[in-house]
Parts: C-alpha cells; sequence; structure tokens
C-alpha cells in the first residue's frame, strides 16, 4: 500500500483499539462490521499501524466499545464494565424491564450506547434509567427490533 507514512500516533492507537477488542473478546471481523467497515482488512490496516485511522472509525470505536477518546490517545488506562459493579447491574435490569415492559430487545450497539452513557451518569435508579431509555426508543427505534419471541414476555 503506497501512500503518505503512518504517524506514530495512529500506530499507537491501532494498538490500544487491538488491545481493547482482545480485551473484550471480539473479532476482527464483528469490529469492522460494528464500525461500518466494508472490509475486514481495512481495520486490519488500522490495528497494524499501516494506515491512518480516519476520525469517524476513532468516534464509532469509542461509542461502541466504551473507549473514551482519552483512552485511544493514551492519556488513560482503558477500563473495562465490570458486570459485578452494582451500577452496572442497575443499568442491565433497567434495560431488561424496559424491554420486557415493550415488547422489545435492544440490540448489542443500543445496549453498548446505554451502558456508556449511564456508567457516566450520577444518577443510577432504575426509574431515571427507565425514563430515558423510553426517551432513547422514540429517538433512536433502530436500537430496538420488535421482540419476536413470546411477544416479549419473560419465561
Amino acid at each position: 500500500m503506497a501512500g503518505n507514512p503512518v504517524s506514530q500516533a495512529s500506530k499507537d492507537m491501532g494498538l490500544r483499539m487491538k488491545n481493547i477488542l482482545k480485551e473484550l473478546g471480539v473479532t476482527q471481523e464483528t469490529a469492522a462490521f460494528k464500525l461500518g467497515l466494508a472490509y475486514q482488512s481495512s481495520l486490519n490496516h488500522y490495528l497494524a499501524g499501516r494506515s491512518e485511522i480516519p476520525i469517524d472509525i476513532v468516534q464509532k470505536f469509542s461509542k461502541i466499545f466504551n473507549a473514551s477518546l482519552s483512552t485511544l490517545m493514551g492519556e488513560e488506562e482503558y477500563r473495562a464494565l465490570d458486570f459485578t459493579d452494582p451500577d452496572v447491574l442497575i443499568i442491565i435490569a433497567a434495560v431488561d424491564k424496559y424491554c420486557a415492559e415493550n415488547k422489545t430487545q435492544m440490540s448489542a450497539e443500543g445496549k453498548a450506547e446505554v451502558l456508556a452513557h449511564f456508567f457516566k451518569q450520577k444518577e443510577k435508579s432504575i426509574e431515571a434509567i427507565y425514563a430515558a431509555l423510553s426517551l432513547l426508543h422514540r429517538k433512536n427505534s433502530e436500537l430496538f427490533v420488535k421482540d419476536k419471541t413470546n411477544n416479549g414476555a419473560k419465561k
């Protein structure tokens, strides 16, 4: 691949992104799909430091994989969500309750967005999260899909 040399900052960011995906257990194929890349090889080039990472890919990666821009730039360490953390469990419970009551399911991207957003908020009551989910559902209905299993009822 001929072209301009890749900056050291982009190479370093690619390595950090690769390590985050590894820590999360996400394949490059899955990550490329979630990032909207037509080819997995494009992501591979970014992660390996062979191509500059476009800013829109950095922003999407940050949002989808809950990695702050500061983390991607190497200013702070990556901290994966701890699914035993009471705050995370409250958020997950609110999402589950909302989806069950509205006979819907939330996409993986939607769940990641909700977790990333609410984990940073001070107010983590189920009621506050539930109200925000209702608003999110009205604004971003593509994050939700109609539940086809048992009409959304819990087993």
